[in-house]
Formats: C-alpha cells, structure tokens, sequence
C-alpha cells in the first residue's frame, strides 16, 4: 500500500514538475532551451508523449512508460527536460535497473530545469536506488562467488579424472609388487 501511496506522490509532483518544464500553454518558459528550434506542434507532441509515458508508469506499464520517454529524449536531441529525466530515473527503479537509474539521476543533478518538485521526488526515490545499487553489487559478488567455487569443482574432478587414467589399478600395482619382490629374493 505504502508503495501505491509512493507512486501517487510521484505522480502529483510530476504534473506539477511538467507543468513548471514545459508548461500548460503554448510555450515552454521554464525551458527555453527545449523551446528553441522547436515548433509548436512538436512541442505538443511532446506533451502529450510525457503525459502518455506518466499514464503508462502509473498503470505500472513500465516498459512501454519507457519507450514514450525515450521518444521525447529523440525528439528534442541532446537537451534534457529534467521532468522527462526524473520520469525515467522513476521507471528504471520500478523495473530494477538501478545502475541505469543511477546515471539518469547523476545527469538530472546536473539539469539547469532541476526544480524544488523533482528535489522532492528525488529524496523519496533515492534511497531505493542506493538500495538497489548495494543488493545488485552483492548479488554480483555472490555469482562471482559461485562461479569461482563451481571452476574449482570442476578443476578438481578434472584432476582426479587425470589421476584416475594415468595411475595403475590395484591388481597392477600388486603384480609389481610381487615382481619387484620376486627380483629381489631371486638375486640373494
């Protein structure tokens, strides 16, 4: 429940994020670097798009909320809109990609849009990145782990299958023994 509550939050704040970025008119204010070399219909476009893609993560339909984004991210080349980016930081950590999470949230940090709004979703969703971040390194270290001791097994049943081929049975070794034990009685 605690997490349907947490995507409302987000959701909320989205909108109130979008409608700071890119702006319920016909213009984006608050980011005049989207807005420039853009017409106006691609600007709607892209409205509509982040609108789709917030629709799309509320119905927990995180691949497809992820493909929306990066259409947005396609339509206005390299300049980011920090709700957009925010958006996306939000999908990766619903589908467990953290370490991707990560890098969209270190480039947002970095976003001139960055607003007290996505601060504010940040400081929820942060922790569960750094969260996600610490059990996918020690899951790591663990198939590591496994892997290692899995090439140690198999070195070792490796090497008693060599020692098994290269080494005389029990009855061989006794022949050589009565052999050897014969050569010696027989030279006194």
């Amino acid at each position: 429940m605690a997490q349907g509550k947490s995507m409302n939050t987000w959701k909320s704040k989205a909108i109130i994020a979008l409608a700071a970025v890119v702006g319920f008119g016909t213009a984006l204010p608050a980011a005049p670097a989207v807005a420039q070399g853009l017409s106006q219909a691609q600007i709607n476009r892209i409205k509509v798009k982040f609108r789709t893609a917030q629709e799309l993560f509320d119905r927990r339909k995180y691949t497809e909320a992820l493909a929306r984004d990066k259409e947005i991210e396609q339509q206005v080349g390299s300049t980011q809109i920090a709700t957009a980016q925010n958006l996306k930081a939000k999908i990766l950590i619903e589908m467990g990609r953290f370490q991707e999470a990560q890098r969209e949230l270190t480039a947002l940090y970095n976003n001139p849009d960055f607003s007290n709004e996505i601060a504010d979703e940040i400081a929820v969703y942060e922790p569960r990145i750094q969260s996600g971040l610490k059990k996918e390194t020690a899951a790591r270290a663990e198939r590591q782990r496994q892997q290692a001791a899995a090439a140690k097994r198999r070195e070792e049943q490796a090497a008693k299958r060599r020692l098994l081929t290269d080494t005389i049975t029990k009855s061989e070794f006794n022949q050589y023994l009565r052999f050897v034990g014969s050569k010696g009685r027989s030279s006194s």
